[in-house]
């Protein structure tokens, strides 16, 4: 899975730090890891999901202990920006998937 991770244009108050994950697998099978754990103490906060993929399969985005969104079994978007999903202290946010072509943005932020 390649992984891209821009440097966002924007300063963050109250201790967040923005990031967007833009992922794409030409062939997707298990679980991979979209964004790394913060570190005790902190969470990673999911306000926004793209899923597309083409082929027959399901994805889920799940931390360590939960799944989070999913299965999904058809491309969607979701915007969670008035409640975001708040992961497990100090978790990394993995995609699940069958074998197939899937491409995953995800924007959130680390608090």
């Amino acid at each position: 899975m390649t992984i891209n991770e821009p440097t966002l244009a924007r300063k963050d108050t109250g201790g967040r730090t923005s990031w967007l994950i833009n992922a794409i697998s030409a062939n997707a099978s298990g679980t991979e890891e979209l964004k790394a754990a913060p570190g005790a103490g902190k969470n990673l906060y999911v306000t926004y999901v793209s899923i597309d993929f083409d082929d027959d399969i399901q994805v889920t985005l799940k931390d360590a202990t939960a799944a989070l969104l999913g299965p999904v079994s058809e491309c969607a978007a979701w915007d969670f920006s008035d409640n975001p999903i708040k992961l497990t202290a100090n978790q990394a946010l993995n995609v699940t998937a069958g074998a197939g072509n899937i491409h995953v943005l995800v924007r959130g932020f680390t608090q």
